[in-house]
């Protein structure tokens, strides 16, 4: 498992203290986690994680699905027959996520 550093694509408000961000992520491993840090990216809860593959989808991957808990994201990449994908090259995940301060 490999820690990933994400990188900020957008920020939109919301009511209160709830936002949507979207930060880029680039797959090394089957299973790698981010893990976003309160001062450094600005909110310190995750309500909801959306991760879409944005780049490297073959017959050797085929989707990504995600997990949190507190503020790290578990990424687990898949490949067609339902396995832990074995090859990552060129793999980009878009995080959508929905946060906030409380």
């Amino acid at each position: 498992m490999g820690a990933l550093t994400a990188t900020k694509v957008v920020a939109s408000e919301l009511a209160g203290d709830l936002k949507w961000v979207v930060y880029t992520a680039t797959l090394t491993a089957a299973s790698d986690t981010v893990t976003f840090v309160a001062a450094t990216h600005k909110f310190r809860t995750i309500y909801a994680v959306i991760p879409v593959l944005q780049a490297g989808q073959d017959s050797l991957l085929a989707s990504v699905s995600a997990t949190f808990s507190g503020l790290v994201v578990t990424l687990v990449s898949i490949n067609p027959e339902g396995t832990a994908a074995t090859d990552w090259t060129g793999a980009t995940v878009r995080l959508c996520m929905l946060v906030g301060n409380n």
